[in-house]
């Protein structure tokens, strides 16, 4: 399967499935907010996983440079897991990864979409 099929597949998907489609809200999704970003990733987080999986391959093929895609943010190229704000971070939060490998993320793709990647 060619790279725009693949990518074609990926938007349907997303659209079909993804609870994000409809809300009206793109705010959340482009904003480096610490609230904004949270109540994105809370909308991709009732995502199924599917749709998730989708969302998080089509910002890693396409490259993108900002959002919260699948639950992860992207700022300035980078992905991180969580926006941690300005602070000490709270005890609870510590121990919690913020910034995510792009290794990690295709590691986790290939874990969560059953389709096959070439045919």
């Amino acid at each position: 399967m060619n790279q725009k099929t693949r990518l074609e597949i990926l938007r349907q998907t997303m659209e079909q499935n993804g609870a994000c489609y409809g809300t009206g809200d793109t705010q959340s999704f482009f904003t480096n907010e610490s609230k904004a970003v949270r109540v994105a990733q809370l909308i991709c987080g009732s995502c199924p996983m599917q749709a998730r999986s989708a969302c998080l391959e089509y910002a890693l093929t396409t490259g993108m440079e900002y959002g919260v895609w699948g639950g992860i943010l992207f700022w300035d190229g980078d992905a991180y897991y969580r926006k941690r704000p300005p602070g000490r971070p709270r005890a609870d939060e510590a121990s919690l990864p913020v910034e995510a490998s792009k290794e990690e993320l295709w590691d986790l793709v290939h874990k969560l979409t059953p389709m096959e990647k070439s045919a």
